[in-house]
């Protein structure tokens, strides 16, 4: 009981009680039961979640340093900041509840910090330049739509034209707009 936040084990708990004393008669309610209890077993939320920090110089080996590991509790954010030189890439794999690679993302933003609501167990890799150097100077546009929602970002190279007609104007009921501002 204590791995879990107490709410999605208590949601879970109620879920188990009802399948496990349930006296289904067809296989429609035998399957329906499964799906109701796997539903459950799926949304547990572990209280305490782990995660580790490397640092990995690009072009090299694959050879990872760890610069900081401990945990955090369910919905916490953490602050991931990589010094030494230009991250190239973060790339985030979080875990499932058997400590199993489950999603891997890439991102790549030039940005030396990220932030992250720690929801699984995670590993986090900033991927620094060889040299330590950006290869140019970037520039962050970001294009914003009805009530401030990101619609796109996009990322120049220094001296680089961006056309606007680049990125799709989103439509917004009741409003004609050609292009952007």
């Amino acid at each position: 009981e204590g791995t879990y936040v107490t709410e999605s084990f208590n949601e879970f708990k109620a879920v188990y009680e009802r399948v496990t004393t349930a006296n289904p008669t067809t296989q429609e309610e035998v399957n329906s039961l499964t799906a109701e209890l796997t539903t459950a077993t799926n949304t547990l939320r572990k209280a305490t979640l782990t995660y580790t920090f490397y640092k990995q110089v690009a072009q090299k080996d694959d050879t990872k340093t760890v610069i900081e590991s401990s945990t955090k509790s369910y919905g916490e954010v953490k602050e991931f900041t990589a010094e030494g030189g230009y991250v190239e890439e973060w790339v985030i794999v979080t875990e499932n509840d058997t400590d199993q690679p489950v999603t891997t993302t890439s991102i790549k933003t030039g940005e030396n910090t990220i932030s992250l609501v720690i929801t699984r167990n995670v590993q986090v890799t900033a991927i620094i330049s060889e040299n330590g150097t950006s290869p140019k100077n970037i520039t962050k546009v970001v294009f914003r739509g009805r009530n401030n929602a990101v619609v796109a970002i996009k990322y120049i190279e220094e001296n680089a034209q961006l056309l606007t007609s680049d990125v799709a104007v989103p439509k917004i009921p009741f409003y004609d707009a050609g292009a952007w501002d």
